[in-house]
């Protein structure tokens, strides 16, 4: 039950990333606010960023915000791929498990 909730997480991360996330990649909705945010991480990236002019920074936010995109999905498939690892070892060792119980239990009869 707790491998499918991780695995329903993951993939809601992997197809839903900006509705999951949006309170964090609202950051990046209008230079102020990404200037805000890099400000309280770095503030040499602030001063930085401030040197932009307009146009130069709504880039520099918009692929920011991309890549951050990109880094979760990235990250969600990585989990996903583990999951399923987990469940194909799982269900291997059930099935061993489960005919060796049968075993058991008709040698017993």
């Amino acid at each position: 039950m707790v491998t499918v909730g991780l695995a329903f997480s993951e993939t809601t991360t992997l197809l839903l990333v900006e509705y999951k996330d949006k309170v964090h990649l609202n950051n990046y909705s209008t230079n102020e606010k990404y200037i805000t945010y890099k400000a309280r991480r770095n503030d040499e990236k602030k001063e930085w960023l401030s040197k932009l002019t307009s146009e130069e920074l709504a880039a520099t936010r918009i692929a920011a915000r991309s890549d951050d995109i990109q880094d979760q999905k990235d990250s969600a498939a990585s989990a996903l791929i583990s999951i399923f690892a987990w469940m194909i070892t799982g269900l291997l060792f059930f099935i061993i498990h489960w005919n060796m119980y049968k075993k058991a239990w008709i040698n017993r009869s």
